[in-house]
């Protein structure tokens, strides 16, 4: 039976001596009143005892219905898709009610591998359902609790696997005895479809939120089209199953941890989007993942958009060619292209882009407020787009995690400079055509991508500064003022070199270092890295290599943008120490904490738990505003020549004065020396 009082604040109690719900619903009166009006004890009592005059004489009115609306039952067949950290899943849930228990089946499909278990313990308590299973997988017992809020046709649950990984997930109904079942199976497909330039796409839902995975955004760069611009997608007809991640791009087998599958058919990208209908408008943040330009993968756990796409814009991750399969240079190629060679994996990127453009308005995405940010080499990639003509107008926002592009073009062997001039690209890629026996650019293509990978040395390729693609010296255009002007949001982490550098160098060997690589610079940095012990030789090694791959770029392009720009720079410095990170944040280590995904190694703590959310939601605001500051978070002063703070993530996040400032002014003093050098190789 339900009670409807007028005039109040609505709230529902239940009645245990009634079968079914009691609700009262209250909208507030004209003159004000409190919750304490009609007390908690005049609900728990049955209706007559309500004192219907003193309710009356207070203004509500009263409305009696004697009948009772069953919830609805579970019994049937319940379907769902999700990503974990074992790889993609398929899930389909057999429920049988009876009253309050629940049994059945739960199969699964687990990148493969196919396990059937019972629902155990099975329990449902008005729209709350738990339950337990046991399954088998690789060798191993594994225990999962479910718990999940029945709403409808869906279930969202939290499904705790062991003691190591927490996941959320929704089921949807797909078998029901009652008759609207066709209907609502219908509408559920229709949410999940998308239509686009090139066909209509069917998704999958999860966690309220839309995912459109493998969606191709040009043809598959093989044959006659490897080392070439990437070229608009085929059309299709009727709905293309968006469910999954497409093959990862060519690269070293285990590359990046991942088990991905590989091919050279890899131009594909993912969306997931929080948006019910086209055209609302969201934020757009499109993910550019790292790997030194010679491994990388959308299908990264870490990189899963959904608890990003929860707090409300629509996020996009794309694939590119890497390797030598994304820049390879050679005078052929050159000849062949009239616009020089070996930038083929930022070509793609660019494609990306301008799929994003004319497509991401179809997933409720706005196309105006698009936030390219990335990381490692993605992070590079952004930084590269900002100066690559073809991808002015693209984008409104770049946000670089631990990139940057801002060394002088690399001529020779010069410590701490990455982009080949194309000169000496085309000269790597000769003898690496050289190495595969391939007599010339047709024998080469005409060769398997396995057998191209098989001879791909690590570090081997990197973006060329060919004169086109990427026009030149990033920091000279950025001087000239010729670069894509928008707001940026950079940073670095505080250990960075702690994943490429080992223990072993003494302090003489880290001297000797310094003074055979950094030139008239070499007193100055020796006096700011301090090297007296073996443990100091070690901290300063990892922290030069810091300075010189990640925090001077970050650095410079922070004064150049706040020098050069209209928009504003914003700088942050990750500090996060952790039990497996004692002294600092090492490479990479940010990116789970901006999308959220902590998952990997655990249940995060609440602390983790509390930056991620910061975290986050600067990254977010900066997506919607340009600026990350919002109501409740930490003040973040834009970067200055006057006021060089960035925000630093650690114990106490806050903005603070750069911590390795010194440092980083040591680093400029190599760099400004090696500019000056490649000037004067260039003059006539």
């Amino acid at each position: 039976m339900i009670l409807v009082i007028d005039n109040y604040d609505s709230f529902t109690c239940n009645l245990a001596q009634y079968p079914g719900e009691l609700k009262k619903s209250f909208r507030k009166p004209a003159k004000a009143m409190t919750r304490t009006t009609l007390k908690e004890p005049a609900c728990k009592s049955p209706p007559p005892a309500l004192n219907l005059a003193r309710v009356a004489a207070i203004g509500f009115a009263l409305v009696w219905n004697t009948t009772v609306a069953p919830a609805a039952g579970i019994s049937g067949v319940w379907h769902a898709e999700f990503d974990t950290q074992i790889g993609p899943q398929k899930y389909t849930f057999t429920f049988q009610q009876d009253g309050g228990k629940i049994t059945g089946k739960a199969k699964a499909d687990v990148g493969g591998e196919k396990h059937e278990s019972d629902v155990q313990d099975g329990r449902l308590a008005d729209d709350r359902l738990t339950f337990h299973e046991t399954f088998e997988f690789q060798g191993n017992e594994v225990g999962v609790d479910y718990t999940g809020k029945v709403a409808g046709d869906e279930i969202q649950f939290t499904r705790k696997v062991g003691d190591f990984a927490t996941e959320e997930l929704v089921a949807k109904r797909v078998k029901d005895e009652s008759p609207a079942a066709s209907v609502t199976s219908t509408t559920a497909t229709d949410a999940r479809r998308v239509t686009i330039q090139t066909g209509t796409l069917e998704g999958a839902s999860n966690s309220g939120i839309r995912s459109f995975k493998g969606i191709p955004f040009a043809k598959p760069p093989v044959g006659d089209l490897r080392w070439k611009a990437p070229q608009p997608p085929e059309s299709w007809a009727g709905a293309r199953k968006a469910d999954a991640f497409a093959a990862a791009p060519m690269q070293g087998a285990g590359a990046m941890g991942g088990s991905a599958r590989m091919s050279e058919d890899c131009l594909y990208l993912n969306v997931w989007t929080p948006a019910r209908t086209a055209g609302e408008k969201r934020p757009v943040m499109v993910w550019i993942y790292g790997g030194a330009f010679m491994a990388g993968m959308t299908s990264t756990p870490q990189y899963d958009g959904t608890k990003l796409a929860q707090k409300g814009v629509v996020v996009v991750s794309i694939a590119y060619r890497v390797g030598a399969f994304g820049f390879l240079a050679h005078p052929e190629l050159s000849r062949e292209s009239g616009t020089g060679s070996g930038g083929y994996g930022i070509q793609d990127q660019v494609a990306g882009l301008r799929w994003v453009r004319d497509n991401i308005a179809q997933f409720g995405g706005d196309p105006a407020k698009v936030t390219i940010f990335g990381e490692s080499a993605g992070g590079i990639s952004v930084s590269m787009l900002t100066v690559v003509p073809a991808a002015k107008g693209l984008f409104q926002r770049a946000i670089s995690e631990s990139g940057g592009s801002f060394a002088p073009v690399k001529f020779d062997e010069e410590a701490g400079e990455n982009v080949p001039s194309l000169k000496r690209a085309e000269e790597t890629g000769k003898r690496f055509l050289e190495s595969l026996g391939a007599k010339d650019l047709k024998a080469a293509r005409a060769l398997g991508a396995e057998e191209i990978q098989r001879a791909v040395r690590f570090g081997q390729f990197w973006p060329v500064a060919d004169g086109a693609t990427l026009p030149g010296d990033q920091y000279n255009l950025y001087e000239a003022g010729q670069f894509n002007d928008t707001p940026v949001l950079i940073g670095s982490n505080s250990d960075e070199g702690a994943m490429f550098v080992r223990r072993g160098a003494s302090p003489a060997d880290f001297e000797q270092r310094i003074r055979d690589g950094y030139g008239p610079a070499a007193q100055a940095i020796l006096k700011a890295y301090r090297h007296s012990t073996e443990a100091e030789a070690f901290k300063s090694s990892k922290d030069i290599f810091r300075e010189t791959a990640f925090a001077w770029p970050t650095w410079t392009w922070a004064r150049l943008q706040s020098r050069k720009g209209r928009h504003k720079a914003f700088v942050y410095y990750f500090d996060h120490h952790a039990a497996s990170a004692p002294d600092g944040a090492s490479h990479a280590a940010e990116i789970g904490y901006v999308f959220g995904n902590l998952g990997a190694w655990g249940k995060p703590g609440p602390e983790a738990a509390a930056l991620s959310e910061l975290m986050s939601a600067y990254w977010v605001n900066f997506a919607t505003t340009g600026d990350p500051n919002g109501p409740g978070l930490p003040a973040w002063p834009a970067f200055t020549k006057s006021n060089m703070k960035a925000m630093v993530f650690d114990g106490k996040p806050g903005s603070q004065p750069l911590p390795n400032l010194e440092k980083l002014e040591a680093v400029d003093k190599y760099y400004t020396w090696r500019r000056e050098q490649e000037r004067k190789k260039l003059r006539p």
